[in-house]
């Protein structure tokens, strides 16, 4: 009896203190920028704090929607976008959730060249985005029109 029980209690020692070799749940991320608003993914990948967590990311640069366009496919199980572009998917019916926002507000500035020196100096001109219907272009149509402009007439 002696005998069985120093066997069983060196096997739980043993096993105990050996590491298991669970497999990291795999994850496959898209992003579509190195910026401020997606830091939080770069951060928790340098810190290792997926792997600490049993996660094994594949972190994927998508350009603008196609990050939302592989998540609906099944191509990828997360993206770090914002909500508006998941707002035209939800509008056409597809399943998709914003789990978690790491900002309150945008991050957004106006740049302009040296010769302009007031909001009235933008009159008449041309505003550079990425692409139309992108959060880019939103937020530079509501910064235009936070500063007393009309977007859709007093620039382009």
């Amino acid at each position: 009896m002696n005998k069985i029980f120093l066997v069983l209690i060196t096997v739980t020692m043993l096993c105990g203190t050996a590491p298991f070799a669970a497999a990291a749940d795999k994850v496959r991320i898209g992003y579509s920028g190195a910026t401020v608003s997606n830091a939080m993914l770069w951060v928790t990948d340098e810190a290792k704090l997926f792997q600490k967590n049993g996660v094994d990311p594949q972190i994927l640069y998508l350009q603008t929607t196609l990050g939302q366009t592989a998540m609906i496919a099944g191509e990828i199980d997360m993206c770090v976008y914002s909500g508006s572009l998941l707002a035209s998917a939800r509008v056409q019916g597809i399943d998709v959730v914003m789990v978690t926002s790491f900002l309150n507000k945008p991050l957004y500035r106006l740049v302009v060249r040296p010769e302009i020196r007031t909001v009235a100096d933008l009159k008449g001109k041309r505003l550079g985005v990425t692409r139309f219907g992108t959060v880019t272009d939103s937020m530079s149509r509501l910064l235009v029109g936070k500063l007393g402009l009309d977007p859709d007439k007093d620039v382009s």
